[in-house]
């Protein structure tokens, strides 16, 4: 028999605040959160602003001196975020019994970057190979924060980082409920990070031909499923879940905050680089989350779509909606928040999911900034500038990244 997997904390670091308390309350107010990159001289390169986590002090979270030296600030993000996810939880996976029960799942795209890019230019600089530091060989690569936040916590069950672009946390989330589901796992950290704010990363991005280039008002810049849409604007930080068996749950007395019902994945196969304009492949992806969680179209209360700020690929996304839910389509509010934050990559699905379990708790969605005139028309009744009131019980959440890669996720608020 399949368990039902529940999700019992949320934590998180990531434009706008260090903490899912700071980080909601900053969102609702519809301040954006983009800004102009003045981290280092990037005269350079022609993207100009960012979501950006300031003020990051290592210390003021009690990051020990070991783990600062030996990572990234992307394991730094994604280690807070954990911790107060486990303290949301009221989980401490040390003393949990059996440590191969508890697993982690996380999702990455650009690894310890910023990390990795000043290693190399000490070599480049001194001219020997050297002068590269000795946390270099464990700092720079994908599964790196995976490895240090299960040693730092003693979770010796299935791990996996999950390099699948700007659909990683999803699928990270998916294996993670899964795991749970056949009874591999009672509980799963699930979620992803990315810190991708350097000039390697940005330069390889802006490659790609996604990144806005433009040179407006940086508030104005990222305008997802909107008309005079420019591009996507790139986002660092992390965000985590704690998913668990119900009946794991139940037994520790914890609060629970929602449950997964399902996943939908396909590829459009089609491009290596662009999503297809076929909305069908994307639909498809929908429809399947919904026959998983065993829900009608006419069930699902909020959307969260991708939102990459490109005109045709937003495009594809509604007509992918509109064909998937049908004459429920005008039926759910659709939100992009992550408008005031930037598009956080392998992060995104993660940070969508606290979006998402906020609107739940609080009964309010947070708004889509720079949404005036939608791309096309159609019946989505879509939240503006302002937050908007509303009972959410069901939502679908919605992930697309490069390569065609469609991934849906639905969540209910927990009623016991």
């Amino acid at each position: 028999m399949q368990k039902r997997v529940v999700i019992t904390g949320q934590g998180i670091v990531a434009p706008g605040g260090q903490n899912v308390h700071d980080f909601w309350n900053n969102i609702l107010s519809g301040q954006s959160q983009i800004k102009p990159i003045t981290r280092f001289p990037a005269a350079e390169i022609p993207v100009a602003v960012a979501g950006m986590v300031e003020d990051f002090d290592p210390l003021k979270h009690a990051i020990s001196r070991q783990f600062r030296a030996q990572t990234d600030v992307v394991s730094q993000y994604a280690f807070v975020a954990t911790k107060e996810a486990l303290l949301d939880a009221a989980l401490d996976p040390k003393n949990m019994g059996d440590p191969h029960l508890i697993g982690f799942q996380f999702g990455n795209n650009m690894g310890g970057s910023e990390f990795g890019e000043k290693e190399l230019a000490k070599m480049y600089t001194a001219k020997d190979p050297g002068a590269i530091g000795p946390y270099q060989a464990i700092a720079w690569f994908y599964a790196a924060t995976q490895g240090q936040i299960t040693i730092s916590y003693d979770m010796r069950g299935y791990g996996k980082t999950f390099v699948t672009e700007c659909v990683a946390s999803f699928d990270a989330l998916n294996a993670g409920y899964r795991l749970i589901r056949n009874g591999v796992l009672n509980i799963s950290l699930c979620g992803g990070g990315e810190a991708g704010i350097a000039p390697y990363g940005l330069v390889c991005y802006h490659a790609s031909g996604w990144l806005s280039t433009s040179d407006g008002p940086p508030e104005s810049v990222y305008r997802p499923l909107d008309r005079k849409a420019t591009g996507m604007v790139m986002a660092e930080g992390s965000a985590m879940v704690v998913l668990e068996d119900l009946e794991h749950a139940q037994a520790r007395g914890t609060r629970i905050l929602a449950e997964v019902l399902g996943f939908g994945a396909t590829m459009d196969a089609s491009h290596m680089m662009k999503p297809s304009t076929d909305p069908g492949h994307y639909a498809r992806a929908i429809r399947e989350a919904l026959a998983s969680a065993r829900l009608s179209e006419e069930e699902i209360d909020l959307v969260s779509p991708a939102g990459l700020g490109n005109v045709e690929y937003d495009r594809s996304e509604i007509e992918a909606l509109m064909l998937a839910l049908g004459p429920a389509a005008g039926r759910p509010f659709v939100s992009v928040p992550k408008s005031a934050t930037g598009h956080g990559i392998a992060a995104a699905g993660a940070i969508d999911l606290v979006f998402a379990l906020k609107a739940m708790q609080q009964e309010i969605i947070a708004p889509t900034l720079n949404l005036e005139e939608p791309v096309i028309q159609s019946p989505l009744r879509f939240v503006g500038q302002k937050p908007q009131p509303a009972q959410v019980r069901t939502a679908l959440l919605l992930g697309r990244g490069m390569g065609g890669a469609n991934r849906a996720m639905i969540i209910r608020r927990w009623e016991p």
